[in-house]
């Protein structure tokens, strides 16, 4: 079977007993928005009751098994529904739902996969929504992560100001298990998307927050101290379980506001929704949920619970004794050795299923971790088709590579180019820079140092010709200008600007008077200035501002 999607949490209003949950679930079975599910026969006797049940066709192909498992402090029930698909009669589709209640808590579970009728060994294309029964169960009852965490919702969440340290706190909680989708608002403080139909959406799956204002994202910077794991202007992130304010951002996908808008217009708003539900879903059916008892858990302890009971039979002396008296060594003989082969044999059980359980705990350790590489792969592989469909369209492959991030921030663009460029260029940064601007688009600034190592460096240190630089430049950054002089004036009035702490010959004082840049206005995030000044006696570069618009007489 391919699992497809998977749940747990706690009911955060739980009824006095399983039976209300297990009469939600039968009515989920035989009904389906108010109306008899079509060829289905509820079976003369059923009253939606937590009661084990064996393998019952109920017909359209649909069957039900029910299970009841009592131990010493909880009981749990769980039921097995399995259905045919809708387009093709080779598939089955497999829904397992568990609910625990152990003193006034109950955790429930739920599970659907799909797998073919008779086994192919070919792949199946499919994908899970949400299903119906957990959102009416997270209606009537509620649902949260832990005892005392916040509770999951239909409805989202508004992330105010007064409340980002807190989010923060919450995000690298080791007991979240739900991703946080955090949706921003753009200046005008709007959203991109409809809160409310994702919350409606993605209810069991995850918490979906809604930043207050444009500012929200900012204070949500500071708290978590990097802009790479943030979002803004519009933008989504999926903050998922495990998050620790040094995470790669890759493993917490980013939507972009450009990649919405297309999105948008090529799936609509319930088409960009439904690809997010089908990724998590996806993700969720291999996550660990500890504490929480899955179909496969119960049907291990009734296993167990089968196997203790075989361990209390009578002795093979009380048996003997009821034996005829002529056969009672003959029949001592035997229950001896039946015992001894019981005993072999029960041992041989407990043993295979303490390995089984080792296996299963190491296989689900790294299960998940490569769950977290193939997230983190598919991501990559998102953001790369990203930029082979714009340059299949026919976009310039410079600007279409601005979709395929190399680096994550300003701050990981200079280190590269530290690394890379070394010899070519030097970074003194003056006290006015701004390395942690949270600019969205840091590869682009890693590719203009190499278009400053490169070309233009070849340019003044080999007299190689390159043309004017503001044409080469736009060879590989289309969007950038360059300037090759700032005006006595405003380097005098602005000083702290453009000085440079370098040494020049002669004891001249430094100025980073030529500079590239990117975007107009004040949003950090869509502008960027990089000053510097060449350095002939060495052959460098001397980078000496990174950071948003300088100071100058017009500004």
């Amino acid at each position: 079977m391919k699992p497809l999607y998977r749940t747990a949490f706690f009911l955060q209003r739980p009824p006095a007993s399983l039976h209300e949950v297990a009469a939600v679930i039968e009515d989920w079975v035989f009904i389906r928005q108010g109306r008899p599910r079509p060829g289905l026969v509820r079976p003369e006797g059923w009253r939606g009751e937590a009661v084990a049940r064996p393998l019952t066709i109920l017909g359209a192909g649909w069957s039900v098994e029910a299970v009841l498992v009592t131990e010493a402090t909880q009981v749990s029930w769980g039921i097995q529904v399995q259905h045919p698909d809708s387009e093709d009669p080779d598939l089955r589709w497999v829904i397992n739902l568990t609910i625990s209640q152990q003193g006034e808590a109950m955790r429930f579970t739920c599970e659907v996969g799909v797998a073919w009728v008779e086994d192919r060994g070919e792949a199946i294309y499919r994908r899970s929504s949400q299903p119906n029964i957990v959102i009416e169960l997270l209606r009537r009852f509620g649902g949260k992560d832990a005892t005392g965490s916040r509770p999951l919702s239909d409805r989202p969440y508004e992330l105010k100001m007064s409340e980002v340290v807190g989010l923060v706190n919450f995000l690298v909680s080791p007991d979240r298990q739900h991703p946080v989708v955090l949706i921003t608002r753009n200046r005008e403080g709007q959203t991109l998307v409809e809160p409310e139909l994702w919350a409606r959406k993605l209810g069991s799956l995850a918490y979906v927050m809604v930043a207050e204002s444009w500012e929200t994202t900012f204070a949500l910077e500071t708290a978590v101290g990097s802009n790479r794991l943030v979002c803004w202007g519009g933008s989504i992130r999926i903050y998922r379980p495990g998050f620790t304010t040094d995470a790669n951002p890759y493993n917490h996908p980013l939507l972009s506001v450009e990649s919405i808008r297309e999105s948008l217009e090529a799936k609509s708003a319930m088409g960009l929704v439904d690809n997010v539900v089908g990724q998590l879903a996806e993700v969720s059916a291999h996550r660990i949920y500890p504490g929480f008892l899955l179909w496969q858990d119960l049907i291990s302890l009734l296993r167990m619970q089968e196997l203790q009971r075989l361990q209390t039979l009578p002795s093979p002396e009380v048996i003997a004794l009821r034996a005829n008296a002529s056969e009672l060594d003959k029949m001592k003989e035997q229950v001896a050795a039946l015992q001894a082969q019981k005993e072999s044999l029960c041992q041989e059980y407990v043993n295979d299923v303490d390995a089984l359980e080792n296996d299963v705990k190491t296989l689900a350790a790294d299960n998940r971790k490569l769950w977290d590489e193939v997230s983190a792969l598919r991501e990559w592989r998102r953001i790369a088709s990203e930029g082979l469909r714009r340059v299949r369209g026919g976009e310039a492959w410079q600007t279409a590579l601005r979709h395929v991030p190399e680096v994550n921030s300003l701050a990981e663009a200079v280190a590269v180019a530290k690394k890379e460029l070394a010899g070519k260029l030097v970074f003194v940064l003056n006290s006015k820079s701004e390395e942690d601007a949270p600019f969205a688009h840091p590869t682009d600034v890693l590719t203009a140092f190499r278009w400053l190592a490169g070309p233009f460096w070849q340019s003044k240190a080999q007299r190689k010709a390159m043309g004017i630089p503001e044409e080469s430049l736009k060879k590989v950054l289309p969007n950038w200008s360059y300037s090759g002089n700032q005006t006595e004036e405003t380097m005098s009035r602005f000083e702290e600007w453009y000085r440079v702490d370098y040494p020049m010959p002669g004891g001249r004082r430094a100025f980073a008077e030529q500079h590239l840049k990117f975007g107009i206005g004040s949003d950090p995030t869509n502008m960027i200035r990089i000053g510097f000044l060449w350095d002939d006696a060495n052959k460098l570069w001397v980078i000496g501002y990174i950071g948003p618009h300088q100071r100058n007489t017009k500004s």
